[in-house]
């Protein structure tokens, strides 16, 4: 049964993708619950006092990095009193002993993809397992195809020079995402094809 009201956890303040697809999940959620922000700093506090509800409930996005910082103050002291669920992704087609072990603070976990999900189960996560897509609402996957308005000088560029796109975010941290892995592989490819554009 869910909480009258649900505590979404996320860095507030910070510019980082976390934060904008935490913002639409907690847009969604609203539709049909009462939630409260909190920011990720302030997770131990209100965890640990009596300013939550009876049964609450917290979203944790993202999980695995908080709990890392947070193991001795906050979780080993919750495990009864609150309900957690993990909101994360995987990058690899397995995750560490010691984050499947980290799953089992929390009631169920969500990720973004089919293959987030298959790497948790893969890796042995025994939790109910989430599959919701970023940032995406039910509508995003019910509109009729269109020609897009923000992008249009590149979609005309795809179809005029039959290139498919290959799109990369790079909003912050360019060395520690792999930028540099990013040029080196891409002017790999179009040695071998003529069919691509790198769109950054």
């Amino acid at each position: 049964m869910i909480a009258k009201t649900i505590y979404y956890v996320y860095l507030i303040e910070k510019w980082v993708s976390f934060r904008f697809i935490a913002e639409q999940h907690v847009r969604e959620l609203r539709k049909k619950y009462n939630v409260i922000t909190v920011d990720e700093k302030a997770f131990p506090t209100i965890v640990l006092t009596a300013t939550v509800s009876a049964d609450p409930l917290f979203f944790l996005h993202p999980f695995f990095y908080p709990f890392e910082v947070y193991k001795k103050k906050v979780f080993d002291k919750i495990r009864i009193r609150a309900r957690i669920i993990a909101v994360d992704v995987s990058d690899s087609d397995r995750i560490s002993e010691y984050a499947v072990n980290a799953l089992n603070y929390a009631e169920a976990v969500i990720v973004p993809s089919n293959f987030s999900k298959n790497a948790l189960i893969s890796s042995g996560v025994e939790k109910p397992i989430y599959v919701v897509p970023h940032g995406c609402t039910k509508e995003f996957f019910t509109l009729p195809e269109s020609q897009p308005k923000k992008f249009a000088q590149l979609y005309k560029y795809k179809v005029e020079h039959s290139k498919k796109l290959i799109q990369c975010w790079l909003l912050h941290s360019s060395y520690r995402k792999g930028e540099d892995l990013l040029y080196a592989i891409f002017n790999e490819l179009v040695s071998e094809r003529d069919d691509v554009a790198l769109v950054v």
